[in-house]
């Protein structure tokens, strides 16, 4: 076991943080939240306060360096830690492990623990294909984190940790990161009536409510993923494209990047230009994956999901950290380079311009 140590809190309300990779320079701050976390929360991790605290500000330097270690920062101040290892090489260097996380008490209950995992699976789907983890038992917040990401427990170790005479088992869980190398094809007539299910279990419906209007999205050209894994709706207007929906079951193996790739590879050798799409402004998660995806953010639509909710009232009120369902954001992407940005003013779709309001009004 490389190291357990896993200490947060149940995720509910989200706090605005970046969350990036820790660099050398990082180290004092780094060497302050870990030393806090061995000293806090002793039984949650393999390694000890007394045999950290006496190391060098450059052993710390040194480990930032040679390792991938996230860190939540907010107002400049480092939140949370996470860290992502290869303990093995040869037959089982296909595996890594989260390990080393700690969320700061003051941080706790604000979505930082789920962000920083998040930012770790991210990094290691382009270096492993399963990740491990292990936590002590008593830790039930962690547990039900780690659940809802997807992991699964395999199997439980006895007596895994020993702090000051008392023993604590440690629960083994796992998460499966192969990228979905499963082939991507259109969707036919047999398809019908699985693309109504699964988008009625997906989005309660088939209508989807969105900039004004409400879209028959059974009835769109749409791309499957192999086994039914996930599903891709788009129209076309003319040099434009929309993605409508975009789902995956399970998530979190590469099913919505296929999905995106190969809707981009089919549209671009079609003669399409740009591809649009619209989300609100709860879906964190689905916002930062198109922005991985080379998507920009063009327009925000204040308001625009409580008008929605005239055409659909089923729109919940409520989403992502108990985010308030309110704005619609137009994202896209170019898939013609030689487009130039000014071109990107306005979606294949038309609305009274006093709806429209610039991304770029919001920067300061």
């Amino acid at each position: 076991m490389s190291e357990v140590g896993t200490t947060g809190g149940i995720e509910s309300e989200g706090v605005v943080t970046e969350i990036r990779r820790l660099r050398s320079e990082d180290a004092v701050l780094y060497r302050e939240v870990r030393l806090e976390a061995l000293l806090r929360n002793p039984e949650a991790y393999s390694s000890t306060y007394e045999a950290e605290a006496g190391q060098s500000l450059t052993w710390f330097a040194d480990r930032l360096a040679g390792s991938a270690v996230f860190g939540a920062f907010s107002g400049g101040d480092l939140l949370g830690i996470a860290s992502f290892l290869i303990p093995l090489e040869g037959k089982e260097g296909h595996k890594g492990m989260l390990a080393g996380m700690y969320v700061r008490p003051a941080a706790r209950r604000t979505g930082i623990a789920r962000q920083l995992v998040d930012a770790v699976l991210d990094y290691a789907r382009d270096h492993v294909e399963l990740i491990e983890l292990a936590v002590v038992g008593e830790n039930n917040a962690a547990l039900h984190l780690y659940a809802s990401l997807g992991f699964v427990e395999y199997g439980r170790e006895k007596n895994g940790l020993k702090d000051r005479g008392r023993y604590y088992d440690c629960v083994l869980m796992a998460k499966p990161l192969m990228l979905s190398r499963s082939p991507i094809r259109s969707a036919g007539p047999a398809d019908a009536a699985w693309i109504g299910g699964f988008l009625r279990e997906r989005w309660n419906a088939t209508a989807i409510a969105v900039h004004g209007e409400v879209i028959d999205a059974a009835s769109l050209p749409a791309l499957i993923a192999e086994n039914r894994r996930g599903l891709a709706t788009y129209r076309r207007f003319d040099r434009d494209a929309e993605l409508v929906t975009l789902d995956a079951d399970p998530t979190g193996v590469g099913t919505g990047t296929a999905l995106i790739e190969a809707l981009v590879a089919r549209l671009y050798a079609d003669g399409c230009e740009r591809l649009w799409l619209t989300t609100t402004n709860d879906k964190l998660s689905a916002l930062r994956f198109y922005l991985r995806h080379e998507f920009r953010l063009i327009h925000v639509r204040l308001g625009a999901v409580d008008d929605a909710r005239r055409l659909k009232p089923s729109i919940p009120t409520v989403g992502e950290y108990g985010t308030p369902i309110r704005d619609e954001l137009d994202l896209c992407r170019v898939l013609d380079t030689r487009i130039a940005r000014r071109e990107l003013s306005r979606p294949p779709w038309r609305l009274p311009a006093s709806r429209w309001t610039q991304a770029s009004e919001f920067r300061h």
